[in-house]
């Protein structure tokens, strides 16, 4: 007799018979010197529009962050926004005064050193596609022009994480 599992054995019907090919993994970055807008972020962030990309790291700028990068980590779906080191350009030290090792531009630039810098990896990922959904989540050159600064303040602060959302609503005592 035959034994169990033999059915179909040489007949060319096997499950799985097409060629498995692996996923296509890749490394690139998004860069920009306008800031996040914030709701913008959080509707992308939210959708999960940045398929393909399984870890991403690096800072932001975020418009209602003027002061301070945020520092963006993701991992999967975990996704991290937290407070970052302050820009140069928000201490107000002299560009003089600035590392000798900040790119050129940032000495010129209106905005000083605040930029959005994420490297990223993806797997089956459209890098085309990922960025062009970051560039959308970004304040408007007209929107930049008109001051984007504190319009927005305190209304996203679940972007920045646990302990952000405690400094932001410090329990009022009784």
């Amino acid at each position: 007799g035959e034994e169990e599992g033999s059915e179909g054995e040489g007949s060319g019907e096997e499950e799985g018979s097409g060629e498995w090919v692996p996923p296509a993994l890749s490394r690139f970055a998004f860069f920009a010197r306008r800031p996040f807008h914030p709701a913008r972020l959080h509707e992308l962030l939210m959708c999960g529009r940045l398929d393909g990309v399984i870890r991403s790291r690096g800072c932001a700028w975020i418009a209602d962050r003027q002061t301070e990068s945020v520092t963006w980590s993701q991992v999967g779906n975990q996704m991290d926004l937290l407070p970052g080191e302050p820009w140069l350009a928000a201490k107000q030290l002299p560009v003089s005064q600035w590392p000798a090792d900040m790119p050129g531009w940032t000495r010129a630039a209106p905005h000083g050193d605040r930029r959005t810098e994420v490297g990223m990896v993806g797997m089956d990922a459209d890098p085309a596609a990922v960025r062009r959904a970051l560039r959308r989540a970004l304040v408007t050159r007209a929107e930049l022009e008109q001051g984007v600064w504190g319009k927005h303040e305190g209304r996203y602060w679940w972007l920045l994480g646990a302990s952000a959302m405690a400094s932001a609503n410090p329990a009022t005592p009784q």
